[in-house]
Protein backbone atom coordinates (compact mmCIF):
# COMPACT_ATOMS: atom_id res chain seq x y z
CA UNK A 1 0.00 0.00 0.00
CA UNK A 2 2.91 2.40 0.42
CA UNK A 3 3.00 2.40 -3.38
CA UNK A 4 0.19 4.97 -3.10
CA UNK A 5 2.74 7.49 -1.89
CA UNK A 6 6.11 8.24 -3.42
CA UNK A 7 9.00 10.53 -2.67
CA UNK A 8 10.25 12.26 0.48
CA UNK A 9 6.82 11.98 2.14
CA UNK A 10 7.33 8.21 2.50
CA UNK A 11 10.69 8.75 4.21
CA UNK A 12 9.14 11.27 6.57
CA UNK A 13 6.40 8.82 7.52
CA UNK A 14 8.89 6.02 8.13
CA UNK A 15 10.86 8.25 10.51
CA UNK A 16 7.84 9.60 12.40
CA UNK A 17 6.32 7.96 15.46
CA UNK A 18 3.17 10.08 15.69
CA UNK A 19 1.27 12.35 13.33
CA UNK A 20 -0.70 15.34 14.52
CA UNK A 21 -3.08 17.25 12.30
CA UNK A 22 -4.29 20.38 14.02
CA UNK A 23 -6.34 22.55 11.68
CA UNK A 24 -7.81 26.00 11.94
CA UNK A 25 -11.57 25.72 11.99
CA UNK A 26 -12.32 27.62 8.82
CA UNK A 27 -14.33 26.94 5.66
CA UNK A 28 -11.30 25.81 3.68
CA UNK A 29 -10.31 23.13 6.20
CA UNK A 30 -13.90 22.00 6.67
CA UNK A 31 -13.99 21.25 2.92
CA UNK A 32 -10.93 18.98 2.95
CA UNK A 33 -11.16 15.23 2.60
CA UNK A 34 -9.85 12.57 4.97
CA UNK A 35 -7.06 11.61 2.56
CA UNK A 36 -4.35 12.52 5.05
CA UNK A 37 -5.71 9.85 7.42
CA UNK A 38 -5.40 7.27 4.63
CA UNK A 39 -1.83 8.30 3.80
CA UNK A 40 -0.67 8.16 7.41
CA UNK A 41 -2.57 4.98 8.20
CA UNK A 42 -1.14 2.92 5.36
CA UNK A 43 2.22 3.50 7.01
CA UNK A 44 0.74 2.11 10.28
CA UNK A 45 1.36 5.37 12.08
CA UNK A 46 -0.94 6.62 14.86
CA UNK A 47 -2.38 10.09 14.70
CA UNK A 48 -4.15 12.78 16.62
CA UNK A 49 -6.58 14.55 14.34
CA UNK A 50 -8.61 17.73 14.47
CA UNK A 51 -12.19 16.91 15.39
CA UNK A 52 -13.86 17.81 12.10
CA UNK A 53 -16.36 15.87 10.01
CA UNK A 54 -13.79 14.39 7.62
CA UNK A 55 -11.92 12.66 10.41
CA UNK A 56 -14.99 11.92 12.52
CA UNK A 57 -16.34 9.94 9.55
CA UNK A 58 -13.45 7.47 9.64
CA UNK A 59 -11.81 7.63 13.08
CA UNK A 60 -13.15 5.75 16.05
CA UNK A 61 -11.68 7.88 18.82
CA UNK A 62 -9.18 5.85 20.84
CA UNK A 63 -9.28 2.85 18.49
CA UNK A 64 -7.77 3.84 15.13
CA UNK A 65 -6.75 7.39 16.02
CA UNK A 66 -7.58 10.20 18.38
CA UNK A 67 -9.80 13.22 17.81
CA UNK A 68 -9.04 16.48 19.57
CA UNK A 69 -10.94 19.73 19.82
CA UNK A 70 -9.30 21.41 22.80
CA UNK A 71 -5.80 22.05 24.09
CA UNK A 72 -6.42 19.54 26.89
CA UNK A 73 -7.46 16.78 24.45
CA UNK A 74 -4.49 17.47 22.18
CA UNK A 75 -2.13 17.27 25.15
CA UNK A 76 -3.76 14.16 26.62
CA UNK A 77 -3.75 12.24 23.33
CA UNK A 78 -0.25 13.19 22.21
CA UNK A 79 1.14 12.44 25.68
CA UNK A 80 -0.52 9.01 25.68
CA UNK A 81 1.10 8.17 22.34
CA UNK A 82 4.49 9.50 23.42
CA UNK A 83 4.39 7.54 26.67
CA UNK A 84 3.21 4.21 25.27
CA UNK A 85 4.93 2.42 22.41
CA UNK A 86 2.30 -0.31 22.70
CA UNK A 87 -0.53 2.22 22.24
CA UNK A 88 1.27 3.73 19.22
CA UNK A 89 1.54 0.29 17.64
CA UNK A 90 -2.07 -0.62 18.48
CA UNK A 91 -3.51 2.61 17.08
CA UNK A 92 -1.26 2.46 14.00
CA UNK A 93 -2.25 -1.13 13.28
CA UNK A 94 -5.96 -0.39 13.75
CA UNK A 95 -5.69 2.65 11.47
CA UNK A 96 -4.00 0.50 8.82
CA UNK A 97 -6.78 -2.10 9.08
CA UNK A 98 -9.39 0.64 8.70
CA UNK A 99 -7.85 1.84 5.46
CA UNK A 100 -7.19 -1.67 4.18
CA UNK A 101 -10.72 -2.88 4.89
CA UNK A 102 -12.76 0.23 4.12
CA UNK A 103 -10.77 2.25 1.57
CA UNK A 104 -8.83 -0.31 -0.49
CA UNK A 105 -10.41 0.00 -3.94
CA UNK A 106 -9.50 -3.57 -4.85
CA UNK A 107 -11.81 -4.81 -2.09
CA UNK A 108 -14.66 -2.61 -3.30
CA UNK A 109 -14.47 -3.01 -7.07
CA UNK A 110 -18.03 -4.27 -7.35
CA UNK A 111 -19.37 -1.32 -5.35
CA UNK A 112 -17.50 1.14 -7.58
CA UNK A 113 -18.65 -0.65 -10.73
CA UNK A 114 -22.28 -0.57 -9.58
CA UNK A 115 -21.96 3.12 -8.71
CA UNK A 116 -20.69 3.99 -12.19
CA UNK A 117 -23.27 1.75 -13.88
CA UNK A 118 -26.01 3.54 -11.98
CA UNK A 119 -24.68 6.94 -13.05
CA UNK A 120 -24.21 5.95 -16.67
CA UNK A 121 -27.63 4.30 -16.95
CA UNK A 122 -29.52 7.16 -15.32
Amino acid sequence: LLKWIEGPYVDMMKDADIFVTPLSLNRYNRCKSGTKFNEVSIAKKPGVWQRIRQYEDVIIDGKNGFLADSADKWYENVKLLIDSKEKRQEIGENAYKTVENEWNMAKHVEEYANFFKKILLT
